[in-house]
Protein backbone atom coordinates (compact mmCIF):
# COMPACT_ATOMS: atom_id res chain seq x y z
CA UNK A 1 0.00 0.00 0.00
CA UNK A 2 1.06 3.44 -0.75
CA UNK A 3 -0.58 5.59 1.49
CA UNK A 4 1.64 9.15 0.64
CA UNK A 5 -0.50 10.72 3.59
CA UNK A 6 1.17 8.13 6.41
CA UNK A 7 4.80 9.07 5.10
CA UNK A 8 6.66 11.22 7.55
CA UNK A 9 4.30 10.28 10.26
CA UNK A 10 5.83 8.79 13.64
CA UNK A 11 3.52 6.19 15.90
CA UNK A 12 3.51 7.99 18.88
CA UNK A 13 1.40 6.79 21.96
CA UNK A 14 0.87 10.66 24.00
CA UNK A 15 -1.53 11.38 26.20
CA UNK A 16 -3.38 14.89 25.06
CA UNK A 17 -6.57 17.01 26.35
CA UNK A 18 -8.54 18.31 23.09
CA UNK A 19 -10.91 21.17 23.71
CA UNK A 20 -14.01 21.92 21.33
CA UNK A 21 -15.60 25.12 22.49
CA UNK A 22 -15.42 25.04 26.21
CA UNK A 23 -15.54 21.56 26.63
CA UNK A 24 -12.42 19.26 27.07
CA UNK A 25 -11.77 16.06 26.41
CA UNK A 26 -8.99 13.34 27.20
CA UNK A 27 -7.47 10.76 24.22
CA UNK A 28 -4.24 9.63 23.08
CA UNK A 29 -2.02 10.15 19.72
CA UNK A 30 -1.79 7.18 18.09
CA UNK A 31 0.82 8.50 15.52
CA UNK A 32 1.43 12.13 14.07
CA UNK A 33 3.46 14.54 11.77
CA UNK A 34 4.32 17.71 11.27
CA UNK A 35 1.13 18.40 9.62
CA UNK A 36 -1.85 16.87 11.89
CA UNK A 37 -2.28 13.64 14.29
CA UNK A 38 -4.12 10.29 14.56
CA UNK A 39 -6.31 10.97 17.98
CA UNK A 40 -8.02 8.18 19.59
CA UNK A 41 -10.73 9.24 22.61
CA UNK A 42 -13.69 7.34 23.89
CA UNK A 43 -16.49 6.34 21.95
CA UNK A 44 -18.35 8.62 23.88
CA UNK A 45 -16.85 11.70 22.63
CA UNK A 46 -17.79 11.82 18.86
CA UNK A 47 -16.23 14.45 17.21
CA UNK A 48 -17.40 16.55 14.17
CA UNK A 49 -15.65 16.67 10.43
CA UNK A 50 -15.00 20.42 10.03
CA UNK A 51 -14.55 21.13 14.19
CA UNK A 52 -11.37 23.45 14.82
CA UNK A 53 -10.24 21.89 18.39
CA UNK A 54 -6.91 23.32 20.54
CA UNK A 55 -4.64 20.14 21.37
CA UNK A 56 -2.42 19.87 24.65
CA UNK A 57 0.39 17.59 24.07
CA UNK A 58 2.27 16.69 27.27
CA UNK A 59 6.32 15.75 26.52
CA UNK A 60 9.30 15.76 28.93
CA UNK A 61 7.22 18.05 31.84
CA UNK A 62 6.20 20.30 28.83
CA UNK A 63 3.18 20.87 26.81
CA UNK A 64 2.61 22.06 23.58
CA UNK A 65 -0.62 23.70 22.28
CA UNK A 66 -1.75 23.27 18.65
CA UNK A 67 -4.96 24.19 16.97
CA UNK A 68 -6.19 21.73 14.16
CA UNK A 69 -9.38 21.27 12.34
CA UNK A 70 -10.84 17.66 12.06
CA UNK A 71 -10.41 15.97 8.71
CA UNK A 72 -11.87 12.47 9.50
CA UNK A 73 -13.59 11.38 12.28
CA UNK A 74 -14.62 7.41 12.73
CA UNK A 75 -16.10 5.91 15.71
CA UNK A 76 -13.94 7.05 18.65
CA UNK A 77 -10.78 8.20 16.17
CA UNK A 78 -10.36 10.69 14.79
CA UNK A 79 -7.31 12.88 12.51
CA UNK A 80 -6.50 16.53 13.14
CA UNK A 81 -5.24 18.59 10.45
CA UNK A 82 -2.41 21.15 12.45
CA UNK A 83 -3.22 25.05 11.43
Amino acid sequence: MNDKRFMGRTICKRNVIFQIGESRYHGAIENMSNYGASIQTEARHHVEKGATIHIAISCDNNEDYRKAQVVWSEGGAFGAKFL
